[in-house]
């Protein structure tokens, strides 16, 4: 997915044209799509933010095309306020 993402983006900018060069058992190998951000990077960060601009995390990551579990945000919540990040109230 991201080798066809990049050649959507060549030309975007100025005229262009992007070659990868992969080995063909390389590029069969290939997920289909990269998963979402949220799926794989940590949640603490982000849920600080949220909390920053006065949202509830639950409620605004739930709009996510693809949402975190409940469980990864309330785990996310409960670091920030095991190191003082936020006050249990948030």
């Amino acid at each position: 997915d991201s080798l066809r993402q990049r050649s959507g983006r060549a030309g975007r900018v100025r005229p262009g044209v992007c070659f990868k060069l992969v080995p063909r058992g390389v590029f069969e190998r290939l997920a289909d799509a990269t998963p979402p951000e949220l799926e794989s990077l940590p949640l603490e960060s982000f849920v600080l933010q949220v909390c920053h601009l006065g949202f509830d995390p639950q409620e605004f990551l739930a709009m996510a095309p693809t949402p975190p579990s409940a469980d990864r945000v309330t785990a996310a919540l409960d670091a920030l306020q095991a190191i003082g990040a936020l006050n249990p109230a948030k």
